[in-house]
């Protein structure tokens, strides 16, 4: 008699999903990203998890969200996503990035997070203003041009402020976060998506992917729920998440504000 073992069923497989950015009153946010892969087991070893926060829809500015989607230059823009990360003593093992805050202008939505490197914001309708770039594996998306005012560059982990002057939608945060959309004297350009990232000891089957205009990485998954969603327009980005399953046991991790942590048996 013979037995075919799965070398894996010992292993936590991890999924998670970067947080959508907010729409504005013309556009929608960005959908955030996907990561996934298999952490080999080791015993008392504490799992720091990171589930980023939605944008959120504000009329005057705000600060970031947490997870990293970037501050609001105020007149309504879009605020980018939070990234959702796996953390262990500090090193970063895989990163979801957040989708671009809209920008306020027709067709300037926020650029969708995740994957090597995140989408760029859409630019103003006028021509004068262009959307930030999205995060790559090395640095942050770079900031958006306008006749009205730049935005910023995105950094690590962090998404860049749209235009200060206003209507310029946020960067998502990411493993390096999108940059921030610029604007005109009228309207904005929208915050560049932040950048998936798989990296640690060990992995097994890792894979990082990009979300699609509002639409989520992986967004078929069962396992989502809403998760990473770009807000409709005027409308919040919803929350990320993290599921991890052990053993046969999915633990589900939502957006709570502050870190959380998985304690491996």
């Amino acid at each position: 008699m013979s037995f075919l073992i799965n070398q894996f069923q010992d292993d936590l497989v991890v999924k998670m999903w970067g947080a959508g950015g907010s729409g504005s009153p013309l556009n929608l946010g960005g959908g955030g990203g996907y990561t996934t892969f298999t952490l080999p087991r080791v015993s008392g070893q504490t799992l720091t998890l990171i589930v980023g926060a939605g944008g959120t829809f504000a009329s005057g500015i705000s600060g970031n969200s947490y997870g990293g989607g970037g501050a609001t230059g105020g007149n309504s823009a879009g605020q980018g996503g939070g990234r959702s990360a796996l953390r262990i003593s500090g090193t970063e093992y895989g990163t979801a990035g957040g989708g671009g805050g809209a920008g306020n202008s027709s067709l300037a939505n926020g650029g969708a997070g995740g994957g090597a490197v995140g989408a760029a914001g859409g630019n103003a309708t006028s021509g004068n203003a262009t959307g930030g770039g999205g995060g790559t594996q090395s640095a942050g998306g770079a900031g958006g041009t306008g006749t009205g005012a730049a935005g910023s560059m995105g950094a690590q982990f962090t998404g860049a402020q749209g235009s200060t002057a206003g209507y310029g939608g946020s960067g998502g945060g990411g493993y390096y976060g999108g940059g921030g959309g610029g604007s005109s004297p009228s309207d904005g350009a929208a915050g560049g998506g932040g950048s998936g990232y798989i990296g640690g000891t060990g992995l097994i089957n890792a894979s990082t992917t990009a979300g699609s205009g509002q639409n989520p990485g992986n967004a078929s998954d069962p396992a989502r729920g809403t998760a990473g969603l770009g807000g409709a327009t005027s409308t919040n980005g919803n929350p990320g998440r993290i599921v991890i399953t052990d053993r046969g046991t999915t633990t589900t991790f939502d957006y709570t504000g502050s870190d959380q942590t998985y304690t491996v048996t």
